[in-house]
């Protein structure tokens, strides 16, 4: 085995950041290694670097033994290096055959034979097993499909390192399966691969080794097969992380909202009731109408049938806006296209939304106090209220998003994937906030792909299936079997089919 990719002292700083310190470590050639640490800990600005995209400003990175010209993603793709990142980057507008061309260079005469590539990508998808639609036009397929449209756009060139960086974050489990399978078949032919993910049953599944950065600085590395999760969570925070959960609050007031047989024209029925200074979970698989519930919640959705009740009357919403203005506030999982303005500060971002500044009520020197204390106690990172929200690694815009949400005191918070993307140790801290907010009493509906998350922050678990809420559980009794008979269906035989991002 042959040292493939090694960092030499790389460093790069950032305005009032170090975020990468002196970061020095080799990956051998057909290793899988994951790269922990948490938001803000430099895993994402260290890919940049890696991919092109930025140089460093101190160091080096070497390919097989020698120095790698990596002064764009260009010459990064024609050294056999490709990153492939959290969100997806193609033209929704064209095909998946002509964004597989866009990545692909044109030869000495300045033309790209397109038959060639074709074929190529072809035998890239035959080979992984991968099904792609490549006349659909990209922005129709799905998250898991975007997913694997990015491998082979990387794939139609010599690629001798891949990177990944939370590649599963928006992946149902036999996406994800798909995915490993893929990542297992490129490591046996050779490709070395490095992989970020805040999963930890995934990374310790995958990897050969371990990474581990802290505030920019290597901590350490590990073999996967002598490591331990409590040991890489250690390094990655710096302290033990006793307790993930908090204790809940167990005295709940009277009901905050009620639905009755709620349907829009994308899902329903759905009944159920919330109390304030409770959190109630929601369950599901992929498909189950989670994401549509939320948008029936906020009144993206209009009802076609049933009613919802705040506080014993009728609230008929409209629109986001006038569920706002009712006391129900949602936290959307989609921070980038529906929740945050990347070129607008983080305070801005807070604010967004907020009551505006001419109420008698709201003083500028208050908010200003506000969106500090959020920062504060969501650790947001850096510390900077004028900073662009679009500098901050995507567990920090998540924070953003939820302090926003916080900020507008509601009476009803409903969070749509709250921690997705999310390390660990900012994880705790968010549970905390959230169950600090119910113990006040808000009332919380969180929407989960992480059954874990799910069970453990929940005072009761609704669980949903085509649309409708299946059954509910009082979240001392739930159990991940428990919740997934009821996401599956009694007549389904394969109850190990859990969604565990």
């Amino acid at each position: 085995m042959h040292t493939a990719i090694e960092f030499q002292g790389v460093t790069k700083v950032f305005p009032g950041v170090l975020a990468l310190d002196d970061v020095s470590f080799t990956v051998q050639g057909g290793e899988l290694v994951s790269l922990m640490g948490e938001n803000g800990a430099g895993k994402s600005t260290l890919l940049s670097i890696l991919g092109g995209e930025q140089p460093p400003d101190a160091g080096s990175v070497l390919l097989d033994g020698t120095p790698v010209d990596l002064s764009s993603p260009i010459t990064a793709q024609r050294a056999g290096i490709r990153v492939i990142h959290q969100e997806p980057r193609f033209a929704p507008g064209l095909t998946v055959e002509e964004n597989i061309l866009l990545g692909h260079l044109p030869n000495r005469f300045g033309f790209i034979h397109r038959g060639d590539v074709r074929q190529t990508a072809a035998e890239v998808c035959r080979r992984l097993e991968i099904s792609l639609p490549l006349d659909a036009k990209a922005g129709s397929i799905g998250v898991a499909q975007a997913q694997m449209l990015e491998i082979v756009k990387a794939l139609v060139f010599d690629v001798k390192v891949l990177a990944l960086d939370e590649p599963t974050s928006s992946l149902a489990l036999t996406e994800v399966e798909q995915l490993f399978r893929v990542l297992n078949q490129l490591r046996a032919e050779g490709v070395t691969i490095l992989y970020v993910s805040h999963r930890m049953e995934e990374v310790f599944a995958l990897s050969d080794g371990f990474v581990v950065l802290r505030d920019g600085k290597l901590v350490g590395t590990r073999e996967a097969a002598k490591a331990t999760e409590d040991e890489i969570i250690t390094m990655m925070i710096g302290r033990d992380l006793e307790n993930v959960f908090p204790a809940l609050n167990p005295r709940h007031g009277r009901t905050a909202l009620r639905v009755e047989n709620l349907a829009t024209a994308a899902v329903g029925p759905v009944s159920f009731e919330v109390r304030y200074g409770e959190i109630v979970g929601v369950a599901g698989l992929v498909g189950s109408g989670r994401s549509r519930l939320v948008r029936a919640l906020s009144g993206v959705d209009r009802a076609v049938s049933g009613r919802m009740l705040l506080d014993g009357a009728a609230a008929e919403l409209r629109s986001e806006r006038d569920a706002l203005e009712k006391g129900i506030a949602v936290c959307p999982q989609d921070r980038k296209g529906l929740a945050l303005i990347p070129q607008r500060s983080v305070a801005e971002n807070m604010v967004l939304g907020t009551p505006p500044r001419r109420s008698l009520f709201i003083h500028p020197a208050s908010e200003d106090a506000a969106v500090s204390d959020y920062m504060n106690k969501l650790a947001v990172r850096p510390p900077d209220p004028r900073r662009k929200v679009s500098t901050l690694s995507g567990g920090n815009q998540q924070k953003v998003v939820l302090a926003r949400s916080l900020l507008r005191k509601p009476r009803v918070l409903i969070l749509d994937e709250p921690t997705r993307g999310v390390d660990v140790g900012a994880k705790s801290e968010i549970y905390a906030v959230i169950n600090d907010l119910a113990a006040q009493g808000t009332a919380v509906v969180v929407l989960s792909s992480d059954l874990i998350e799910v069970l453990g922050l929940s005072h009761r678990v609704l669980v949903m299936r085509q649309g409708s809420v299946a059954g509910e559980l009082p979240g001392t009794a739930a159990t991940e079997e428990s919740v997934m008979k009821l996401a599956v269906g009694t007549t389904e035989k394969n109850a190990n089919m859990k969604e565990k991002a």
